[in-house]
């Protein structure tokens, strides 16, 4: 006769049926961060021409004045999807061998751009205003600060670094992101960055993970954002991270 299960028993083995391989969750996040990353591509027309020309599948057009921004966004997606079609085997699994023929053709390369015969609007690039504060630093001083935080930098006529945020004049609403995040103040690459982001400079930065350099180059894009003029449609993007 079978012998009955405790409970706890029953427990366990539901347990470790609920319970996932680690091999297959890791494999499972490789997958989907393969297919996100070629979906990008694809949609990006980053396939050569001989590829979308075989799949018999361009990019999907609306024509203007008859569907909205969203639609034509959700048109291109679905070619994306198609496009993506033949890049997956019967059961759906992604097809790597597909994906190397792809890349061994290469990506046509992007037609020339004349930029003489375009008129740019002009845009402001300098959004610093130097703090009391920091403008009273002598070189001792800036040299001083950046030892203190570990911070090297080389360049023409590189900003001094802030110690605080109250230095950079952010508007209220990117102060209240900032207090969100837990900031209390800024980090070392913080504290040379933004003052030269903020100034439109071209920058370089070095540093560790987790060390904020993201924020460093986001906080000044949204400032610069803010100052241009509302997208229009058909317009390209006005930030890329």
């Amino acid at each position: 006769c079978a012998l009955p299960i405790s409970p706890k028993r029953q427990k366990a083995d539901v347990d470790e049926l609920k319970s996932e391989d680690p091999l297959d969750v890791y494999m499972q996040a490789v997958k989907e961060k393969t297919e996100n990353e070629l979906r990008k591509f694809v949609a990006a027309g980053g396939l050569p021409s001989s590829f979308v020309a075989q799949s018999n599948l361009g990019p999907a057009r609306a024509k203007d004045g008859e569907v909205d921004s969203d639609e034509e966004v959700y048109a291109a997606e679905r070619a994306a999807d198609a496009r993506l079609a033949c890049l997956y085997d019967s059961d759906g699994e992604l097809d790597m061998s597909a994906v190397e023929e792809i890349r061994k053709q290469g990506v046509a390369p992007l037609p020339p751009v004349d930029h003489s015969t375009t008129e740019y609007m002009e845009f402001n690039k300098d959004f610093y205003e130097e703090h009391e504060e920091i403008a009273k630093m002598s070189d001792a001083q800036v040299n001083e600060i950046r030892q203190q935080i570990g911070v090297k930098a080389s360049g023409a006529s590189v900003p001094k670094p802030i110690v605080s945020f109250a230095h950079l004049g952010f508007d209220e609403p990117i102060m209240k992101v900032i207090r969100k995040m837990e900031f209390e103040k800024p980090t070392p690459i913080q504290c040379q960055a933004l003052p030269a982001a903020l100034s439109g400079r071209d920058i370089i930065g070095i540093a560790k993970t987790g060390s904020g350099k993201t924020a460093a180059y986001m906080w000044p894009m949204l400032v610069h954002i803010m100052d241009q003029p509302e997208l229009s449609k058909h317009d390209g993007p006005i930030g890329l991270v």
